[in-house]
Parts: structure tokens; C-alpha cells; sequence
């Protein structure tokens, strides 16, 4: 037992997502006949990893972006229009425990400023970068309950898929391919692809989208403890653990 009174907004599912930003047109035109024809790319394609997370009533917290690399410019930092989202780096733009340490603290001071001390429950994947001493250190101070799920039943419980990321990624998507046709280039440059996923968030903030999307994907009103339930009678809700 959680030991506490859960509500729509206490309760929350995070998880995360990515886009290519490069072109899928393979088409090349060359003079009819040619013997050798070639593509070149003067940019190497890159993905950028986004974690949402959203309330069971469709709050949504500021997300963190990951791009690859080791540092990220100004220039880039400059064109995020999210107010408080964090904007990262790594190796391959992968989470890794340090960006979950740090989304968290971001979470926690979220919470504070809606909820004050009000515990939360985040139910998330049960990757090995969401596991660490630290993070059950930030997680005492903000007092947020995490739920991790097993591997095979995320589909029960995580119904972002549903209720955010078709319709954000069907943005993005939108965005990219205009973008990249007006430039006349196939790559999208890292502060584009941080601009363009920032308003594509920023649109999901509608009051229409989080009551409509969000009671479609099982998240409205409580949907992630119905979620729980239906979960908890399954063999594979059953090996899900608490901390």
C-alpha cells in the first residue's frame, strides 16, 4: 500500500520517445542513362530522445530533451520554448542515469510548485538508468513513490502511446518534413529539432487535447489506477515492484 490517498493529479506515468530528423526519401534524380549515381550527406542524421511525463488527470510535466553529443550550444538552448524543460546531452541521446537523476529533481520541483508536499506515484519502465542510489535519495526529499513496471506489461500501464506521443509525433513529423522541403536540405539542425519538438509539446498543453486524448488513452480521471487494477490481476502486473 502507498500509505496515502491517491487523486488524478497525484498519480503519474513518464516515459520517453524519439525522432529521426532526416529525410526517408531515398529518391535521387540524375540524367537518364547515368552509370553511377550517389547520394551525399553533408550532415551525419542524428535522433533526439524526449521524456514526457503527464498526470492522470492530463497535466503535463516540462519535458527533458536529449540530443547526442557531449555539450549543447547556446544557440540551441535559446530556441527551446518550454518554459522550465531540460534540455541535455549524450553520447548517443540515450537516457542515462545521470539525465534521469536530473529529470527528476526537475519533476520534484514541479510537484512542489503545483501540490506543495503532496507525495506523487510515477510508474515508469524498469530501465536499468532508472535505478540508483541517488535517485531514491531525490525521491525521499520531493516524496515521490516510484512504480516500475515489468517489461511485458508496460502496454497495460504506460498509455502515453495512446494519449500523447501519436499526436505529438504526428506534429513533429509534420513540422520536420515542411521544414526540411522549404530548406531544401535533408538534416534538421540540432536548434530546429529542439524548436520544433518544443512546440509540438507546448500544443499538447490545450485544455481540448489533455481532456480529450487523455480520456481516449485511459489516463482521465484516475485511468492509470483503473490501469493498476486491470494490471495487478495480471501474472506479468504482478512482477511489477514498488519503491
Amino acid at each position: 500500500t502507498l500509505g496515502f490517498s491517491c487523486t488524478a493529479t497525484d498519480v503519474y506515468n513518464m516515459d520517453e520517445t524519439s525522432f529521426k530528423t532526416k529525410s526517408q526519401n531515398k529518391k535521387v534524380v540524375a540524367i537518364r542513362g547515368s552509370k553511377n549515381v550517389w547520394y551525399e550527406e553533408n550532415t551525419p542524421p542524428y535522433h533526439l530522445t524526449i521524456v514526457v511525463a503527464a498526470a492522470s488527470d492530463g497535466t503535463l510535466v516540462p519535458p527533458a530533451f536529449i540530443l547526442p553529443g557531449q555539450s549543447c550550444e547556446s544557440s540551441v538552448l535559446d530556441e527551446c520554448p518550454v518554459d522550465d524543460a531540460l534540455v541535455t546531452t549524450a553520447p548517443k541521446a540515450f537516457m542515462n542515469s545521470a539525465i534521469f537523476n536530473n529529470w527528476l529533481i526537475t519533476f520534484g520541483e514541479c510537484k512542489l510548485r503545483c501540490h506543495a508536499a503532496r507525495p506523487a506515484v510515477l510508474g515508469l519502465d524498469n530501465y536499468s538508468s532508472h535505478h540508483g542510489v541517488d535517485s531514491e535519495m531525490i525521491c525521499e526529499a520531493y516524496g515521490i513513490v516510484l512504480v516500475f513496471l515489468a517489461a511485458n506489461a508496460t502496454h497495460l500501464l504506460q498509455p502515453l502511446d495512446v494519449a500523447i506521443f501519436r499526436t505529438f509525433k504526428r506534429d513533429i513529423k509534420t513540422a520536420v518534413t515542411t521544414y526540411l522541403h522549404a530548406a531544401n536540405t535533408d538534416t534538421l539542425p540540432r536548434s530546429n529539432a529542439i524548436s520544433i519538438a518544443g512546440t509540438a509539446f507546448n500544443k499538447l498543453i490545450s485544455h481540448d487535447f489533455q481532456h480529450d486524448r487523455c480520456h481516449a488513452g485511459g489516463m482521465f480521471k484516475n485511468g492509470f489506477q483503473r490501469h493498476y487494477r486491470t494490471c495487478a490481476n495480471t501474472e506479468e502486473g504482478k512482477k511489477a515492484c514498488c519503491h
